[in-house]
């Protein structure tokens, strides 16, 4: 259980970072769009099955849908970067 708080506090740290460094002519309405329909998707898909977990999957699904904001940072640093 620690280590899934630990990894999820790393996302949102990472989600801080790249809002605070990002490329302000950078616009994130398709990658946003895309990854939540997916989500919700999958969400409505499994939301009978989960039980107990169902709290802690529908946070998990917003911070990883958030890790969007990575793609704030392209320009603004090397190719290497994003492995182009």
């Amino acid at each position: 259980m620690f280590g899934l708080i630990a990894f999820l506090l790393a996302h949102v740290m990472y989600i801080l970072v790249f809002l605070k460094h990002r490329n302000p002519l950078k616009k994130l309405i398709w990658p946003i769009t895309v990854l939540d329909v997916y989500g919700i998707g999958l969400f409505l898909f499994l939301k009978d099955y989960l039980g107990d977990i169902l709290i802690p999957l529908l946070i998990y699904m917003l911070v990883i849908t958030m890790a969007t904001t990575s793609f704030l940072m392209e320009e603004k640093l090397s190719e290497i970067s994003y492995g182009f």
